[in-house]
């Protein structure tokens, strides 16, 4: 994280700071309603290909049920990844996210898609393929606090003893996986797994601390009845200047470095 020593910590650095990305949000969002606006869907051969007003164009193999108009530009409401781009999707699901950053990257840089569950795996490997995406690896476990295996049961990690369709899955975190590849640069870390964003963000403190990536994370699911917004705004404030809570279209907490 850059720090600016002209101002001292206080009211007047506070404000200039709220300033700076209020304008940048304004920008931003009339960037977003111009670059996402809408997608086409056209089917042939059994492959839906999804035409973004941005131009870049997704193929799947599976059609698709969310509108994706709307989600992609809450994760990427405050940055956009560029050539040689580091990127961490946590819950890839079809692979959306990825290959859109993919595509905009021009297959450069690295994109890690962690998906623990089978049936979103074999769609995800498809879809990469058929899309071209060369810069896409796909991490077959789920992010946890801590490694260890768990039961895996409707899309979410449980310790439920009577859960059914139970999947014993391998989990990591975030750290340890920094770590093993030994990254010198991590960019984003993009998070949607079911609620066990807070987890998962407990193991991925160390890497906070160290790169400060642009963080934008699903916060609308609901732990013990209390939103995960909650808690992540909180633990995030510890690392970065500005967090907040936005995009109601699919609540998304967001970690902001300060430029």
């Amino acid at each position: 994280m850059k720090h600016n020593y002209l101002f001292p910590e206080g009211r007047i650095k506070n404000t200039l700071r709220n300033i700076k990305f209020f304008l940048r949000d304004l920008t931003l969002n009339l960037k977003h309603k111009l670059n996402f606006l809408s997608f086409k869907e056209q089917k042939q051969n059994k492959i839906y290909t999804y035409t973004f007003k941005s131009g870049i164009k997704i193929k799947s193999i599976k059609k698709l049920f969310l509108d994706y108009s709307e989600i992609l530009p809450g994760y990427l409401k405050y940055w956009r990844p560029e050539e040689n781009s580091i990127i961490i999707d946590a819950g890839a699901f079809y692979g959306m996210f990825s290959i859109y950053c993919s595509k905009r990257m021009k297959n450069t840089g690295k994109i890690y898609a962690f998906e623990p569950e089978p049936e979103n795996l074999e769609i995800l490997r498809q879809n990469i393929k058929i899309n071209n995406c060369k810069n896409i690896e796909i991490i077959e476990k789920a992010l946890w606090n801590k490694i260890t295996k768990l039961k895996f049961s409707d899309k979410v990690i449980t310790d439920n003893s009577e859960a059914k369709k139970t999947t014993i899955v391998q989990t990591t975190t975030i750290d340890n996986f920094v770590e093993k590849e030994n990254l010198k640069q991590l960019n984003m870390i993009k998070m949607d797994i079911e609620g066990n964003e807070i987890q998962a963000i407990q193991g991925a403190e160390q890497t906070i601390k160290k790169f400060h990536p642009y963080l934008a994370i699903a916060s609308y699911h609901e732990v013990n009845k209390i939103k995960t917004w909650k808690y992540l705004e909180n633990f995030l404030k510890k690392f970065y200047k500005k967090t907040k809570t936005t995009h109601p279209k699919h609540l998304t907490t967001y970690g902001l470095a300060e430029e």
